[in-house]
């Protein structure tokens, strides 16, 4: 299981890693542009996609996630906080989830825009199907590796994200998450 989860990471990461060995571009003034630096901007708004992989009393199922956060530094490195959503649909239930989320990108090489964020959410969750519905406390524990491009544009893939929802049962899934989204 390590083993895939290593191989998927790295096919993930070479296009990335492949745009910092390239020289960097030059303006017409001289000033050197390079796709892969630190970031700069305090806040960013994301966009994701996981497949929610059910681990103990839940279900598997496509899930859609929205993040808004602010770097308390000022820059785009070091502790963050700022909130999260999830939608997840899928074997007849929809689940909502919502909650402040806080992180710490650690950079990779304090010369890239590369790095490697352990993150928490606290919140709550909504779940319903046809018969029932279910609002309960959700945690969320998890790393991510994230690119800064240009200073402007955000990637991130989350290899890693224990989902636990406790209400009237307690449901544990494993996240894969996929998204992108702007600094600002």
């Amino acid at each position: 299981m390590h083993t895939k989860i290593l191989t998927v990471s790295l096919i993930v990461l070479a296009p990335t890693l492949a745009f910092a060995e390239e020289p960097a571009a030059t303006t017409s003034s001289g000033a050197t542009l390079e796709l892969i630096r630190p970031s700069t901007r305090p806040m960013y708004a994301a966009f994701g996609m996981s497949p929610a992989i059910n681990i103990s009393n839940a279900v598997s199922q496509l899930k859609l996630t929205q993040t808004f956060g602010w770097h308390l530094d000022g820059n785009g490195r070091g502790f963050a906080v700022g909130g999260e959503m999830q939608e997840s649909f899928g074997s007849g239930i929809f689940a909502f989830q919502i909650g402040p989320k806080a992180w710490y990108d650690l950079a990779i090489d304090e010369s890239l825009g590369i790095y490697i964020a352990p993150t928490a959410t606290l919140g709550l969750v909504y779940a319903s199907n046809s018969f029932a519905s279910d609002v309960g406390f959700n945690m969320q524990f998890g790393a991510e590796v994230k690119a800064v491009l240009n200073d402007r544009i955000l990637v991130f893939f989350r290899p890693f994200n224990l989902d636990i929802a406790i209400g009237d049962a307690t449901a544990v899934r494993w996240d894969l998450v996929f998204g992108a989204g702007a600094t600002f």
